[in-house]
């Protein structure tokens, strides 16, 4: 089975206090037809270091397309 894309998807919500949550929604997709779904969460409470998402993804694809989502030990050297 391989990787053959990421997406990342922006979600915020609003907590009673008024302060908003930020998080990313991880989808991977393989060439079997298995979805991976994740999360990035609680992004915004440092929101200078919120990651650029399109460029973060675009680095995403670039490192895990063809690879193998089994491999944990492997991806995440």
């Amino acid at each position: 089975m391989k990787i053959t894309s990421v997406k990342l998807t922006p979600v915020a919500v609003k907590r009673r206090t008024g302060f908003v949550s930020r998080h990313v929604v991880v989808e991977l997709a393989t060439d079997e037809g298995v979805a991976g779904l994740g999360e990035m969460s609680d992004l915004g409470h440092l929101p200078l270091y919120m990651p650029d998402l399109r460029d973060l993804e675009r680095n995403l694809n670039r490192l895990l397309v063809g690879r193998d989502p089994l491999q944990l030990n492997a991806l995440e050297q």
